[in-house]
């Protein structure tokens, strides 16, 4: 999430958006089991679901800030 932020408030929305994608991808292979895979089960959507909640929180508020 750090990352997310940081890449928003310095680089911009698109930057903001591939560490999103990569954050998510990079959680769901090394902290979800079956670990070092990519597939998704049920519970694995719960977390992501959650995590783009807030990454996005984070991204939009950054390009409002940006906008106004």
């Amino acid at each position: 999430m750090f990352a997310i932020a940081a890449t928003s408030w310095f680089s911009g929305t698109v930057p903001a958006i591939v560490a999103l994608v990569l954050g998510a991808f990079s959680f769901n292979f090394f902290f979800t089991p079956p670990l070092y895979t990519l597939g998704f089960t049920r519970t694995d959507l719960a977390y992501c679901a959650v995590f783009l909640l807030f990454a996005g929180i984070a991204i939009a508020s950054d390009t409002m800030r940006r906008a106004g």
